[in-house]
């Protein structure tokens, strides 16, 4: 008897301590890092090092919405940027053109418009950004660049340019996608004075909806991050093109949702069919990912917080460490797009729509947490 109540004693104590160790701990990471040939390897597990809500985020004011005659409103939100200052270039895709706002809010000028002479558009910008030299650059079917306060300066032609979009580096390198017609997405790059071109990445492009993608970004200025939604698995690359970090998670595939699948087709062009289409089983690994000025990334899960409707987003530190995660609302849930959100200067920037439809671009404070 004494010896199957020790017996018995043991065991519950076993469980306890088991439980006990196995119990996470706030700001614990419980990763593992390891080097393969150079390459930095980071292997994050499912949970975070922080459950708990790190990033506080406080709406201050929307951009582009009309209340009263004298405001500008904005017809499309196609693509956006912010300068230092809190000045904020929207590329308006009904408008064909740049609309620009101070920090306040208020409108300071439009910058181009459609057509086909200089500084004008003869598709809607894809993608805008402040270049090192403080110059603005749109990228369409060609890249056109103006000053900061709007002058036209110069257009850059390149039939790598087409239907493609591009980013640039804090060293002057682009860095081009393009889904090609050969059934690949490829990631380019060119190296001032851009007269050649490499391509860095090439992926076979999956025919399902929702498809995988291949997405991009800019990290700490001159480090490319890039990922093919397959897995996930995003790769760092330095300003040589050179892999060298590799983040991955532990990751449960999604199953697809009825919702998700309502919304798709609602959303597709009048006359287009709604039958026939090879959905998925599970949604890709993730969506899309963006970097802010301090070099986290927020990499957009197909996950939603149930009492918001909100998606989740998974934040992983500048070495690759799974932070944390939290909730952010997306203007459009069935999109192509990326360019949704900016972080900088403690403010994220966030694409969005007023009650009556209308495109509008809100600013939030981020505030962090003290984690010590």
């Amino acid at each position: 008897m004494k010896n199957f109540m020790r017996n018995e004693y043991l065991i519950i104590l076993s469980i306890f301590l088991l439980s006990f160790c196995s119990s996470h701990k706030e700001g614990e990471w419980r990763g593992a890092i390891k080097n393969e040939n150079g390459v930095t390897i980071v292997k994050n597990p499912d949970e975070p090092m922080y459950n708990k809500e790190i990033i506080i985020f406080q709406e201050e004011m929307s951009i582009g919405k009309i209340s009263s005659p004298s405001e500008v409103s904005v017809g499309d939100i196609m693509c956006f940027t912010v300068d230092d200052k809190g000045n904020v270039f929207i590329g308006d895709g009904e408008n064909y053109c740049i609309e620009v706002f101070n920090k306040n809010g208020q409108h300071l000028r439009t910058i181009g418009k459609k057509g086909q002479g200089p500084g004008e558009f003869t598709s809607p910008p894809a993608k805008i950004q402040l270049t090192p030299k403080n110059e603005i650059m749109v990228s369409g079917n060609s890249l056109k660049f103006f000053s900061i306060d709007g002058w036209f300066l110069r257009t850059f032609k390149n039939p790598i340019f087409l239907f493609s979009n591009v980013l640039m580096g804090a060293d002057g390198q682009l860095y081009i996608y393009r889904a090609e017609f050969d059934g690949k997405e490829k990631i380019y790059r060119m190296i001032p004075p851009y007269e050649k071109y490499e391509i860095l990445v090439s992926v076979e492009a999956e025919r399902t909806t929702p498809p995988p993608r291949l997405r991009y970004a800019i990290v700490s200025g001159d480090k490319l991050a890039w990922g093919f939604s397959t897995e996930y698995r995003i790769y760092i690359s330095d300003k040589q093109g050179k892999i060298i970090r590799i983040i991955e998670k532990e990751h449960k595939p999604l199953p697809l949702t009825i919702d998700w699948k309502s919304k798709y087709l609602n959303s597709l062009p009048k006359g287009f069919p709604k039958k026939g289409h090879n959905f998925r089983k599970y949604f890709p690994a993730f969506d899309y990912f963006f970097a802010d000025d301090e070099g986290r990334l927020f990499v957009k899960t197909f996950e939603k917080e149930e009492s918001t409707e909100k998606y989740i987003f998974d934040v992983f530190d500048p070495e690759g460490r799974y932070l944390t995660k939290t909730a952010l609302k997306v203007g459009r849930e069935i999109s192509l797009k990326q360019d949704s959100f900016i972080i900088k200067n403690n403010k994220l920037y966030a694409e969005d729509y007023d009650d009556d439809g209308y495109a509008i671009l809100k600013r939030y404070s981020v505030t962090w947490i003290n984690l010590k």
